[in-house]
Formats: C-alpha cells, sequence, structure tokens
C-alpha cells in the first residue's frame, strides 16, 4: 500500500500544473530510488556508461567516481520542467548507443575524455532525475534515492566490466564484454526507434 501511494504521488509530481502534496523524506527516497520520471532510458544509458568505463583500464573507479558525483550533484539542482522528458529521453539514449558502441569497439580513450564521460554520466542522469517536490524534505529525499540508484546502476556494470577486462581473464571475457556493450547499443537503437516512431 505505501508503495502504492508512493506511485501515485510521484505520478502526480510530473504533472507541471501540480499542486503542494504532503510527501516525506523517506516518501521521497522511495520515489527516487524506484520511480525516476525515465527510468529504462536512465537505466540503459547509466549501464552502457559503467561498461565502457569499466573498460578504460586507466582509471579505477574511485578515480572518475568524484566526476559522476559533481556532475549529478550540480543536475539534481535543475528544475525538472527545464528540459522536456522527450529531450532527456533522446539524450540518455544517445549516451546509451554511443558508450555501448565504444565498448563494442574496445577503442582506448586518453584520460580526460574518460572523465568527462563520467561527468556527462552524471549530469543527464542528475538532470533527468531531478526532484519535482516544492518541499526540502521530500526533494531531499528524492536526491538521495537517485543518487543511490544512478551509482548502483553505475558502479555493478563497471566493477564486471574491469573484472572482465582483466589481462588475467581469459580471452573470450574481453569478448563477452564487447558482446554485452554491442547488446546495449542495440538496445539503445531500439528504444529510440519506438520513441521516434510515430503514434498512430
Amino acid at each position: 500500500m505505501r508503495f502504492l501511494a508512493v506511485v501515485a504521488v510521484t505520478c502526480l509530481l510530473a504533472n507541471p500544473a501540480r499542486a503542494q502534496f504532503a510527501m516525506s523524506a523517506s516518501d521521497g527516497f522511495e520515489a527516487g530510488l524506484m520511480l525516476p520520471w525515465l527510468f529504462a532510458e536512465q537505466g540503459i544509458a547509466l549501464i552502457a556508461a559503467g561498461l565502457f568505463l569499466g573498460q578504460q583500464r586507466n582509471l579505477s573507479f574511485l578515480r572518475i567516481w568524484p566526476a559522476f558525483l559533481l556532475a549529478m550533484g550540480i543536475g539534481l539542482t535543475i528544475p525538472p520542467t527545464v528540459f522536456s522528458l522527450l529531450s532527456l529521453g533522446l539524450s540518455l539514449l544517445a549516451m546509451a548507443i554511443a558508450m555501448g558502441g565504444l565498448t563494442a569497439l574496445k577503442l582506448p580513450m586518453p584520460m580526460p575524455a574518460v572523465i568527462a564521460v563520467a561527468a556527462a554520466a552524471g549530469a543527464i542522469e542528475g538532470v533527468a532525475s531531478a526532484p519535482g517536490a516544492s518541499d526540502w524534505a521530500a526533494a531531499l529525499g528524492v536526491a538521495a534515492g537517485s543518487a543511490l540508484r544512478a551509482n548502483l546502476f553505475l558502479a555493478l556494470p563497471f566493477l564486471i566490466a574491469d573484472w572482465l577486462g582483466g589481462s588475467e581473464r581469459p580471452p573470450w571475457a574481453a569478448i563477452a564484454l564487447r558482446v554485452a556493450g554491442s547488446w546495449v547499443a542495440a538496445i539503445g537503437i531500439m528504444m529510440l526507434a519506438l520513441m521516434m516512431a510515430p503514434v498512430s
């Protein structure tokens, strides 16, 4: 019942002409963790970025993480009405396709470019997860839940890719990582096609 209440409140918050709703910090945390505006697009973009970043052997997660967190924090401060859901969805899918394709190609990137990718992923995720609640406690709860979800979606693929790309792994591991990147890119392309398909 509590989860359904959070769903209802979150859907109401997406309305630009929303009124004031009572939403606690814990409700906001659950909404940010489980009910972002564009869950599929945000999820596939973060997975693609995580795979790509983990494939780059020149930086550890702790070195790219601050750039991701800082950029996401800045993105979370941007009101959700600044960008349309369509533009955010297109940006997220573009990142998913690009990062998945680069993972499949296994192109080495210089350190500044890798950090820039982490920052771009954080910024887009932050803007797409910006809390729409007017109450400070609820907004902070949404931001905290969104940050936890985003970090999990980024860190787990990163760690898997980092493990698969290790020099001590069998040859098939690196191939599996490249195949995963191509699948992510293909999923992003299919989602993009569905988003752009005319509604009959």
